[in-house]
C-alpha cells in the first residue's frame, strides 16, 4: 500500500525476469506493466496509487 508507481513498475518487472518465457503469468504481468507505464505518463513516479483505504482496508484483521 506505500509502494509507488516507479517500485510497482520495477517489483512487476523482477517478476517477470524471474519466470520462464512460456510461463502463463507472463502476459497478466506485461499488461499490469503496460498500466503502470500509463500512469508514469499521468502521475509522477513518486505518487503512491494505493495508500487510499479503499484498495487496501479489506484485507485488515481486527481484533483477536
Amino acid at each position: 500500500r506505500t509502494a509507488s508507481v516507479a517500485e510497482l513498475s520495477r517489483w512487476y518487472q523482477q517478476q517477470m525476469d524471474a519466470l520462464p518465457d512460456d510461463h502463463s503469468l507472463r502476459p497478466w504481468l506485461l499488461s499490469r506493466l503496460d498500466d503502470l507505464d500509463d500512469e508514469l505518463a499521468t502521475m509522477k513516479s513518486d505518487s503512491i496509487p494505493y495508500e487510499n483505504p479503499y484498495f487496501w482496508a479489506a484485507f485488515t484483521l481486527t481484533g483477536l
